[in-house]
């Protein structure tokens, strides 16, 4: 199947036109923005998490240390 050069200059004419949209490279703009934004929700959401799971840890083994002391033998 052979396109031709009108095939070829209307493809062209179509990528001018989306070139010249500001609508679409403000689009861009403001994905950039959500993605940064995203990323650093992610990474701030992966920081806490990392410190609450510690913090309840240190929860449970002070619990586990009162409800169930160690066994003391008196020598």
């Amino acid at each position: 199947m052979h396109r031709g050069p009108s095939a070829i200059k209307r493809a062209l004419a179509a990528a001018l036109r989306l070139a010249g949209d500001q609508r679409g490279a403000t689009a861009v703009e403001y994905g950039l923005i959500v993605a940064l934004i995203v990323i650093v929700i992610i990474a701030g959401v992966a920081g806490v998490a990392d410190e609450t799971t510690s913090m309840w840890n240190n929860v449970s083994d002070s619990v586990s240390g009162v409800v169930n002391p160690p066994d003391r033998h008196e020598p």
